[in-house]
């Protein structure tokens, strides 16, 4: 037993060792996308705020991801801005997550009544291909996806500690229900709390149920306690969802340029390519951006769609068909099309990410070990299952290293996805930050391509250019489109930025004009918020007082608990000779929560205050 067990645990430790050695050549590249948006507010908060509740669960999806931003705002308070930590703790988790899958497919394997000289090596080479897969290497070093890795972490941990559960209920009904509730009482609030994909730990427990439960003995009470678990969840859900229906359901659509079927449909294609990349993993698939996916606008517009559905269909029922004679086979299919079902279905999401296949990749692994031990014979399938490890980790090993960079990795990102808008818009920033405005705009080419104007601007700007009487007019033009990208936001109140700094001369009255525009688009509320407050800058830099005031005023009711708009507003009014106004500015900024991030400031204009005031009439 003790010769077991020490095998069982230096396997798992040496691919877990494995897992820290190859991910460590990836620490120190950049951050990416969302990470800036997500970890920049931290950095510059004062150490008091960073476990503020405001901070923890005010920010992020519907339940607030308190977990996860607990994490982040212990790497801001330990490590500061560096960021090779926070990837470090992204890999910390990640073997852990490792751990916790071992310890479920163990149990999992116990309650299949799998013998453990069997179970053990299937699970550990499930956990190793799992652990050691290219795929992931976007998940792990894409440092804001650790939401996704503590979301599948405590899922693993609530579907262990339910399969201990279910293993108890033959001896002691107690023992069963300490464990039942340290499944749904503990690790799942943590799983939905760390990102809402965490809630499909339930929906697995269930697939557990229907295929490796049936081989042991269910109480007449969990079978009714599984259907409420299955149903209500849905009944929860689907009241929810349409108590506001436009605002948690079609605004997202607002914002893309797809509609709810026709994302479904593009679907098909994306989840096919998903299998595909874990099957047949080739990192020239791989590419972190995928923007440039062909949305799919009809059932009929391709041939392959239908044939893609009556695929998935036969998998459905290929699943339940199998459910007896191969349970492990069965929960695997399962597995992956739930693990699916939230970013992969109708919700107004982005179309791809490599990360949305953190959790569902199990399924698949597990699908494929099973059967091979099924048809391969016990050493065969255990020299295949270590052949693939060792060739999963040489790949993984030189994707992390290609992550360890910067300027490599942004460049691989546009040479495999040649089409994707995102990922040259990224390396073109990448140049702008090195000073490097030549190569910056020769990456976004052609210069006419509707996306990449903004860019080009900005780019003038910071190279010192005047502005052309075709920059005046693009200005107009994008006033006049549907819709701007979230990027194309972003770089228009940098290039706001420029111009109320004194760069971009002739810029000043077409931007704002632009800017005012603009507002009339769908976007998200911040973005919204921040378009207020650079028009207010630039009004305010023409000697704008009063349009000032009530652009500052709209973004005050767009952030009503954000303190640096009645800062801004407290400093506009001195400048104009408002004290009473700038007055009642500082009141209302020192009633807002945020108020403390601010000391500096607000000691500074209070002073200005107190002079304003005691000046003769």
């Amino acid at each position: 037993m003790a010769h077991h067990l020490f095998l069982k645990a230096g396997g798992l430790t040496l691919v877990l060792a494995a897992t820290v050695i190859i991910y460590s050549a990836g620490l120190s590249g950049p951050l990416l996308l969302d990470d800036s948006a997500v970890f920049q507010p931290l950095l510059n908060l004062p150490p008091g705020l960073l476990f503020d509740a405001d901070t923890l669960f005010g920010k992020s999806g519907p339940l607030g991801r308190g977990v996860s931003m607990f994490t982040f705002s212990v790497n801001t308070a330990v490590h500061g801005s560096e960021f090779a930590a926070w990837k470090a703790t992204n890999v910390f988790f990640h073997v852990l997550a490792g751990t916790a899958l071992f310890l479920f497919l163990l149990a999992l394997s116990e309650l299949a009544q799998i013998p453990g000289a069997q179970a053990r090596p299937l699970s550990l080479i499930v956990v190793a291909l799992w652990l050691l897969h290219p795929l992931n290497v976007s998940t792990v070093l894409y440092t804001v996806q650790r939401m996704t890795i503590l979301a599948t972490l405590f899922s693993f941990a609530a579907l262990a500690a339910w399969c201990r559960g279910r293993l108890a209920c033959a001896s002691s009904s107690r023992r069963a229900l300490a464990w039942f509730g340290t499944a749904l009482l503990v690790c799942l609030p943590l799983a939905a709390l760390s990102k809402e994909t965490g809630l499909l730990a339930l929906y697995l427990i269930v697939a557990v149920e229907l295929t490796i439960g049936q081989s042991s003995p269910r109480p007449v009470w969990l079978s009714r306690f599984l259907f409420a678990i299955a149903v209500l969840p849905l009944i929860g859900f689907v009241i929810y969802m349409t108590a506001d229906l436009d605002r948690r359901f079609f605004y997202a659509y607002g914002l893309r340029d797809f509609t709810p079927v026709e994302r479904l449909l593009t679907q098909l294609y994306v989840v096919f390519d998903y299998l595909r990349w874990i099957v047949l993993p080739g990192t020239s698939d791989y590419g972190f951006f995928h923007d440039d996916v062909t949305i799919v606008r009809s059932l009929t517009a391709e041939p392959k769609t239908l044939v893609l559905c009556c695929l998935y269909l036969g998998g459905a029922i290929l699943a339940w068909a199998l459910r007896r004679r191969s349970p492990m086979v069965a929960l695997g299919i399962a597995w992956f099309g739930i693990g699916h079902s939230l970013e992969s279905t109708i919700f107004g999401l982005e179309i791809a990410f490599e990360h949305r296949n953190y959790l569902p990749m199990v399924g698949v692994l597990l699908a494929l070990c099973a059967g091979a031990r099924q048809l391969v014979a016990g050493r065969a399938a255990l020299v295949l299952g270590v052949s693939a490890i060792v060739i999963l980790a040489f790949s993984t090993y030189l994707r992390s290293s290609l992550w360890g960079t910067s300027g490599p990795l942004l460049e691989h990102f546009v040479r495999v996805h040649p089409h994707s808008d995102r990922a040259r818009q990224t390396l073109s920033e990448w140049h702008v930050a090195g000073g490097r405005y030549t190569a910056a705009a020769k990456v976004l080419q052609p210069a006419d391509h509707e996306p990449f104007f903004l860019m080009h601007l900005l780019i003038k700007c910071l190279d010192g250019s005047a502005a052309t009487h075709d920059d005046v007019q693009g200005l107009a033009g994008v006033a006049d489109r549907k819709r701007l990208s979230y990027i194309e936001l972003d770089t228009l109140n940098a290039i706001s930025e420029q111009v109320i700094a004194g760069r971009c001369p002739g810029l000043r009255q077409p931007l704002t004009e632009t800017l005012i525009g603009v507002r009339g688009q769908h976007m998200a509320a911040t973005k919204r918020y921040r378009l207020h407050v650079h028009l207010a800058k630039l009004v305010f830099s023409e000697g704008d007082y009063q349009a000032a005031v009530d652009y500052l005023n709209t973004a005050a009711r767009l952030k009503a608990q954000d303190a640096f708009v009645h800062y801004l507003l407290a400093e506009y009014a001195l400048t104009n000779h408002d004290p009473e106004r700038a007055r009642v500015a500082l009141e209302q900024a020192s009633r807002r929560r945020g108020a403390e991030r601010y000391p500096r400031v607000d000691k500074t204009l209070r002073s200005w205050l107190e002079r304003e005031q005691s000046k003769p009439d």
